[in-house]
């Protein structure tokens, strides 16, 4: 239950970071104002998935699971780069004419930006959060949904 534990701190730390860069988001206007909503959405979820954990609440986990799916792929192309990142990470992105990048730490972001961010096309996979997500499906199919008295 300790790898619970810091699934749960690693997402409220994600959450702080998430919210204070929402906070920074909105005094700049050049980001849209979807962009704004769904960050703060998405920090909301995180806070929530990772109290619910913390709480070693059932929903919890199922809500973590999702946050995790989405944390798990990151794309890069010439006019668009999405990732999602909430609490720890440890990201490999590998580029298509060679070169890897490896990014270590801990953030914030929900991350979709357009044209202008990188000149090659790459794909990430934030292995953290492909590792807490097995965790998570452990602990899931471990105990089963319903029980019968």
């Amino acid at each position: 239950m300790k790898a619970l534990r810091i699934l749960a701190v690693s997402e409220i730390i994600g959450v702080i970071l998430v919210l204070l860069s929402i906070s920074l988001a909105f005094t700049t206007p050049t980001i849209p104002l979807w962009h704004k909503a769904f960050s703060f959405i998405l920090g909301i979820y995180a806070v929530v998935a990772g109290i619910l954990v913390w709480k070693r609440i059932a929903l919890g986990q199922w809500l973590s699971s999702v946050l995790q799916s989405l944390q798990l792929f990151q794309i890069s192309t010439n006019a668009l780069l999405v990732k999602v990142i909430v609490g720890l990470h440890v990201s490999i992105f590998m580029f298509q004419r060679g070169g890897l990048h490896i990014s270590p730490g801990i953030n914030g972001s929900f991350g979709v930006w357009g044209t202008g961010h990188t000149e090659r096309l790459g794909i990430g996979i934030n292995v953290l959060a492909f590792v807490s997500l097995l965790i998570l499906v452990k602990y899931l199919t471990a105990r089963p949904v319903f029980q019968q008295r």
